[in-house]
């Protein structure tokens, strides 16, 4: 007899598995698998058995709506000193747009979350979009190279991003164009390249690649009204922190990224975005580097001359993971977990306490 099943395959002919699942059910079945093929054969009638279906259809106006709204909502101000945003269309005359992040497609890479889209706005298309409301003039500076490959698993985004130029003349071009610009606004962050925000492969390092942080730390010098957004889908080391006004966590947005960053960045929308993680300061505020128990040990395969692939991981931070381990050590993080700003201003006045008197009544209850 069958005794338990589940609903959904995941890696397998989900058809095959479910017929699988129903010559097994006639031969005896208890009734919570009765109830998850009942569950199954009515999704199938009422989708793909179903002639009279509506049909559906990708990439409507409706389908771009729902995808910049979600971006909108989950873009996350970390920090904002001087009120350096929203940009103030009306006084602001020249932006400058720094870094790759700014015009590299993000949809395609990473694994999983790897994408053929119809269309991608980069960060620098929606804001010269929306700027060009007010007149606003954008201008752009590279700032820095990092993986121009834009291939991954026979997708191809077309982009030619190859810049030969050093790391010096990058960052000279961007700080002298910062000078004379009103808000200069960096594109940094990671990608969706191996060995950064991709399956398969752990980051390196978390410190920002291709030296980013030369470049923040020459940008925040050269004009006060300076924003780093960091797109990637994970936290990085911020030793520039106290120089930087304003930050923004502008994470992989699909499609509408660059519609969405510019409402933010405008303050057409408001962010509401808060953090899902806790934004340590570096991997020693962290309990498996505290620990020394990452990476884990390899395991020698075939020989003591051959290293394996199966790696030996324990796990002696217990359940103190995350925001856990920043409390138990005392820990104040960059950027505590449920973090996020807004651009609301208020304040709390006159606050008073009245002291109350409470009575208790003795209660009895009989079970």
């Amino acid at each position: 007899m069958l005794e338990t099943s589940h609903d959904v395959v995941f890696g397998d002919d989900g058809l095959t598995a479910h017929v699988s699942l129903l010559i097994a059910a006639s031969h005896g079945c208890s009734q919570d698998t009765t109830e998850v093929w009942v569950r199954v054969l009515r999704l199938f009638y009422r989708t793909t058995m179903n002639r009279h279906r509506p049909h559906g259809f990708l990439c409507s106006d409706g389908h771009y709506a729902t995808a910049r709204q979600i971006a909108e909502e989950g873009i996350v101000l970390l920090q904002n000193r001087n009120r350096v945003l929203p940009i103030n269309t009306q006084k602001v005359r020249r932006v400058l747009v720094v870094g790759e992040n700014a015009i590299k497609m993000m949809t395609v890479g990473g694994g999983s979350s790897s994408l053929k889209v119809q269309r991608e706005i980069s960060p620098l298309q929606g804001l010269q979009a929306r700027l060009a409301k007010d007149g606003v003039e954008v201008d752009f500076a590279r700032g820095y190279v990092g993986d121009v490959t834009g291939a991954y698993n026979g997708v191809t985004t077309g982009q030619n991003l190859e810049d030969k130029r050093s790391e010096a003349e990058l960052i000279a071009e961007a700080v002298e164009k910062a000078k004379a610009a009103d808000c200069v606004i960096l594109f940094g962050g990671l990608n969706k390249s191996d060995y950064q925000d991709c399956e398969g492969h752990d980051r390196q390092q978390y410190e920002l690649p291709y030296a980013q942080d030369k470049l923040i730390t020459a940008l925040a010098a050269a004009n006060k009204n300076f924003v780093y957004v960091n797109i990637s889908g994970n936290a990085v080391a911020m030793p520039w922190r106290d120089k930087v006004p304003a930050i923004v966590q502008g994470w992989y947005l699909g499609s509408e990224a660059g519609e969405a960053l510019a409402s933010v960045l405008t303050g057409d929308a408001n962010p509401s975005g808060k953090l899902p993680f806790t934004w340590v300061k570096s991997l020693q505020n962290v309990g498996a580097h505290a620990l020394n128990t990452y990476p884990g040990t390899w395991r020698l395969e075939g020989g003591a001359q051959t290293k394996g692939n199966i790696i030996d991981e324990e796990y002696k931070e217990g359940i103190y993971v995350g925001y856990r381990w920043a409390d138990r050590k005392k820990q104040r993080p960059v950027f505590a977990f449920g973090h996020g700003l807004s651009y609301t201003q208020f304040a709390i006045s006159n606050l008073q306490s009245l002291s109350l008197q409470l009575s208790i009544i003795p209660t009895s209850y009989s079970l």
